[in-house]
């Protein structure tokens, strides 16, 4: 079956099944780039620690070395610590959102307008 009948097949048919061969076709699609992604960005980043822990100064001369290294395990510290916030933050919210999800909403019949 060429891919100008499989696609004339597909036409045909009704717009839900159409859709669900959206969704598989984005979902395939969209895994593709975002691992391609995620392997770019591993090879940038090593490329950026190699280059750091290489270094024994900056082209203008000066010996920074040292505190370019704290930066780098700072902001990892950083973003470690908003991950930890952030699933507090979570545990937190959780139990109000439930409670407000499990209070019913007066119905309109009960609100008097007056």
């Amino acid at each position: 079956m060429s891919i100008e009948e499989k696609i004339k097949q597909i036409q045909n048919k009704p717009e839900k099944a159409r859709m669900v061969y959206i969704y598989i076709f984005v979902t395939i699609i969209m895994t593709f780039v975002v691992v391609l992604w995620i392997f770019s960005v591993r090879v940038d980043v090593r490329a950026v620690v190699n280059d750091v822990d290489n270094a024994t100064t900056l082209p203008d001369g000066g010996t920074h070395l040292q505190e370019i290294r704290d930066v780098i395990r700072e902001s990892g510290d950083v973003i470690n610590d908003t991950a930890a916030q952030t699933q507090r933050l979570e545990e937190t919210v959780a139990p109000i959102q439930a409670d407000t999800q499990a209070q019913t909403p007066q119905e309109e019949s009960d609100i008097q307008v007056q």
